[in-house]
């Protein structure tokens, strides 16, 4: 992860005049973890002594060209928008850096008291409090000035159908290759007509939780549209790659319960999913470990690709 740099207080100075002429701002620590995006917690204080938290998300150049910074700024505060506006829990937007002041695209967003919450001592409530988010993401209304910003994973879907060859990183991994040669078959047999509202990055990491009550769902920088089953299988995926394969089986059944949904595209999103950290999952590997979790190279790549091979075997 390349992070940007600390905020100046120069820089604190001018975003706490945008705000408010008399406000003062300051930098109290670096959130860690997270693959594309920098976020720092800040004290915003009012002229007559009011303090409050906020973070400043910053956007970098590890975008690629096809998804500016600019882009996934605009995708993610449309999301918090229309997802706070349906009730689901999410920080609120509270400033947008169109003046220039950082070197990055930038956004302030407000705090919300609450970490990343594994291993519960309640696993089946904390599976169920999974389910009722992601159940609520995928209530969400899209208008069609928000289709527009979102990413249309089905778009992308039909575009990968035209590949007419893996590329490099599927050749770096054993089983890339085959699981590209897997999805493709899937591809003609699980489209799916359902369109919804998605997070596109909802599991535990990407969810805030106090006293065991989950109170926000965060980071929404891949907010997109497309087949519910994505959604609940990069969940249950990323649950496999901790080695709980127990809790992943449970949170696709709660799922299940509390739509009715059948998600019979589920082998393709499964195998979607197995592709994304491609060539090699320990990459992703210090983003967890920021956020507590113990965990080994060689054990997530077992985990990994355990869960690859079955796949291969049962949907080949």
């Amino acid at each position: 992860m390349k992070y940007a740099p600390v905020p100046t207080t120069a820089q604190l100075s001018q975003l706490a005049s945008d705000l408010d002429g008399r406000d003062t701002a300051r930098f109290v620590r670096r959130f860690q973890g997270g693959l594309g995006c920098t976020s720092d917690l800040l004290e915003i204080r009012s002229a007559v002594g009011v303090s409050r938290l906020a973070v400043l998300r910053r956007y970098g150049d590890w975008y690629d060209d096809d998804d500016a910074a600019d882009d996934v700024a605009r995708r993610e505060t449309a999301a918090l928008s229309a997802a706070g506006d349906a009730g689901v829990p999410v920080p609120e937007l509270i400033w947008t850096d169109t003046g220039g002041i950082f070197e990055e695209t930038a956004v302030v967003i407000s705090y919300i008291h609450g970490s990343p919450y594994f291993l519960p001592r309640d696993s089946r409530d904390w599976i169920e409090q999974l389910a009722w988010a992601m159940a609520s993401v995928h209530e969400v209304p899209v208008t069609v000035d928000l289709r527009a910003i979102l990413l249309d994973h089905s778009k992308e879907m039909s575009d990968r159908m035209a590949e007419s060859e893996p590329s490099a990183r599927f050749m770096e991994n054993p089983l890339g290759v085959p699981l590209w040669e897997l999805r493709r078959k899937l591809m003609e047999v699980h489209a799916s007509t359902e369109t919804v509202f998605l997070h596109s990055d909802l599991w535990p990491g990407n969810t805030l939780w106090r006293n065991e009550q989950l109170v926000a769902v965060i980071d929404w920088e891949d907010a997109g549209i497309g087949d519910p089953a994505l959604d609940v299988a990069y969940c249950a995926n990323e649950l496999r790659y901790l080695g709980w394969e127990d809790l992943a089986d449970q949170f696709i059944a709660a799922y299940r319960s509390i739509t009715g949904r059948s998600l019979g595209s589920l082998p393709l999103w499964t195998v979607t999913a197995l592709i994304r950290p491609l060539p090699d999952i320990a990459r992703w590997m210090p983003s967890w470990r920021a956020m507590g979790l113990d965990v080994e190279a060689d054990n997530i790549r077992a985990n990994w690709k355990r869960v690859a091979e079955r796949a291969i075997a049962d949907w080949s």
